[in-house]
């Protein structure tokens, strides 16, 4: 009884302390209660149980603060329940756990009445992409990205890149990108010809084996990190491509029209209505071999009005299909930059 006592006066008195607003450090806990770091752990556990807990970094200390508690809200349970949901993408970290033990707490705040409120909205809202990958590992490569990125260490990386060839990069991974439906890892890639790390996108879907090496990276700097620049001129996941960007037209209709009447695959869009039903849709963009196969993927219901460097582009694709000819020795990188075909061809 003696011994439940003092784990309970314990543990009231480390409540206390963080509605005060006061850290929780498993070291202080250790000394304070002659304990190792094991039982210190398991106490924050049982004040995280019953606090929401944000963690923070003093220097190099891992420290922990209490949030505000704040009375049970439907709205807000139901905010949380939709963020799992939507970031399912994350499924396998730390992160997407800590955020569905969140939710679940104020789940089980709620009243009643508000409980059954909440089941209805919930059981109302669901996000519906594109199928959910077959990488069994993809979160385990997730983890360890950003673990290396936190850290700020370089990762070799095993990378199916879109043109179907399998290669090893060596990459400081600065950033976690959601962009349309597909999770990325912005990197920089070392190795290039480039003095600095060349910036890279890979999609995670594409990662088959990652290791994480001593190596340290320094912090990027802030324009190596403004999206809405690198995304300026890039469509899909190239970017830093070569060439200018480019007035790209394009005449669609169908299903291609209906699409792209409701929603914008780039800033820099602009629509308006053509003949018998048909979309004009305009975008200022470098010509890569994402855009390409954009273009391709709406076939029949398009056609290129300019530039003629994209209008080829798709026409070689077409003609290697036709000709049996479209495998990985034809890649979209090829047909691209293929020299043979000129606008009148």
């Amino acid at each position: 009884m003696a011994d439940e006592y003092k784990l309970a006066a314990r543990l009231f008195t480390l409540l206390e302390r963080v509605d005060a607003g006061a850290p929780l450090r498993l070291k202080d806990i250790g000394e304070e209660f002659g304990i190792n770091r094991a039982a210190a752990t398991r106490y924050r556990n049982f004040i995280a149980e019953r606090r929401t807990l944000v963690a923070a970094y003093e220097g190099r200390t891992k420290v922990w603060y209490a949030l505000p508690e704040e009375p049970a809200n439907v709205h807000t349970a139901a905010s949380l329940q939709f963020a799992v949901h939507a970031l399912a993408e994350f499924e396998g970290t730390e992160h997407f756990e800590e955020l569905r033990r969140i939710a679940r707490q104020h789940r089980l705040a709620l009243g009643d009445v508000e409980h059954l409120q909440l089941e209805r909205l919930i059981r109302n809202f669901q996000v519906r992409g594109r199928a959910r990958s077959l990488n069994a590992e993809r979160g385990k490569w997730l983890r360890k990205l950003l673990l290396a990125l936190h850290k700020r260490k370089v990762c070799r990386i095993e990378y199916q890149g879109l043109n179907g060839f399998v290669g090893t990069h060596e990459i400081e991974p600065w950033g976690m990108l959601m962009h349309r439906d597909r999770l990325l890892c912005f990197a920089g890639k070392r190795g290039t010809k480039q003095a600095h790390p060349a910036r890279r996108m890979y999609l995670l879907d594409g990662v088959r084996r990652v290791q994480t090496t001593r190596l340290r990276f320094p912090e990027p700097a802030s324009s190596q990190l403004d999206y809405g620049r690198i995304f300026e001129d890039s469509f899909g996941i190239y970017c830093d491509m070569p060439g200018e960007a480019q007035e790209v037209h394009l005449r669609v209709w169908g299903p291609a029209a209906m699409d792209l009447r409701q929603r914008s695959l780039h800033p820099s869009q602009q629509t308006s209505e053509g003949e018998k039903g048909s979309l004009n849709v305009r975008w200022r963009v470098v010509i890569c071999p994402e855009l390409v196969a954009y273009v391709q993927g709406l076939m029949p219901g398009v056609e290129v009005i300019s530039p003629p460097e994209l209008a080829n582009a798709v026409n070689n694709g077409v003609r290697a299909w036709l000709a049996g000819s479209y495998s990985s020795t034809s890649s979209l990188d090829v047909l691209l930059n293929d020299p043979s075909t000129s606008p009148s061809s």
